[in-house]
């Protein structure tokens, strides 16, 4: 068949995402405190993890503990030492406080290269939330420290500026 017999605008691709996956599969027996993992489809922060032999022929196994990044909820998991666990891509990101609409709690945020971006809101946890309001109303100027993790994004903390 030679080139000029095909027609190129007939042929249609649907588009899909080329991209990265939002996790990456570590050995459950390589897990480290302080790391992250994703328990039931969750990205929890590692508490502990202990490794153990069951037996004289055994394979090694994981009891692995973690605490959901965003919700605080504590999860376990057990897992044979070589079982592959997905480990989530978090990304940390700093941004400054514009501007808190009182009714909503929605947050107006300025990156470092001047980027406005209004699509979060204040934490879900009642005494962070409090805290940023408060030193907010004070006229302090905030930056506040966002995660990103499998799609989700929340403020984790926050500090006081004191001019760079």
């Amino acid at each position: 068949m030679a080139a000029r017999d095909l027609n190129y605008e007939d042929e249609h691709f649907e588009c899909a995402d080329a991209g990265a996956a939002d996790t990456y599969p570590m050995a459950a027996a390589d897990l480290k405190k302080g790391g992250a993992v994703c328990i039931r489809g969750r990205p929890c922060k590692i508490i502990d993890v202990d490794v153990y032999k069951v037996g004289k022929h055994g394979a090694s196994k994981a009891s692995i503990e973690g605490e959901d990044m965003f919700t605080g909820r504590k999860l376990e998991f057990v897992a044979p030492g070589s079982y592959g666990m997905p480990c989530p891509f978090v990304h940390k990101s700093e941004y400054m406080l514009i501007d808190i609409d009182d009714k909503s709690g929605a947050l107006s945020l300025l990156d470092d290269e001047s980027k406005q971006r209004c699509d979060l809101d204040l934490p879900a946890d009642e005494s962070l939330a409090a805290a940023i309001r408060a030193h907010f109303a004070q006229g302090k100027t905030l930056m506040l420290s966002v995660h990103k993790a499998m799609g989700i994004e929340a403020v984790m903390s926050f500090k006081v500026d004191t001019g760079r």
